[in-house]
């Protein structure tokens, strides 16, 4: 299987709910659903998704990446003033 997406980790991580396997197949992903809706996990994959979003800090990684890209156009815009 190719590697699961940063989301499908998460939901894994917290205990949230299932994950369907890669690559992505609509019936996989619809029987996967019809499971959870009568799963009596249901209450405490809830929980758990809840938590797992108020504990962890899920935007962060991208955040610091925006950070990154922007303070290196500015050095680069610096840079050219500089050169001119």
């Amino acid at each position: 299987n190719p590697e699961p997406t940063i989301y499908a980790r998460y939901v894994s991580e917290a205990g949230a709910g299932q994950v369907v396997t890669s690559p992505f197949q609509q019936k996989a992903l619809n029987q996967a659903l019809a499971r959870m809706l009568v799963s009596p996990q249901r209450e405490q994959w809830r929980h758990n998704g809840i938590r797992f979003g108020q504990e962890t800090d899920l935007f962060r990684p991208y955040e610091k990446i925006a950070d990154w890209i922007e303070q290196h156009l500015e050095e680069k815009e610096r840079q050219n003033a500089v050169l001119a």
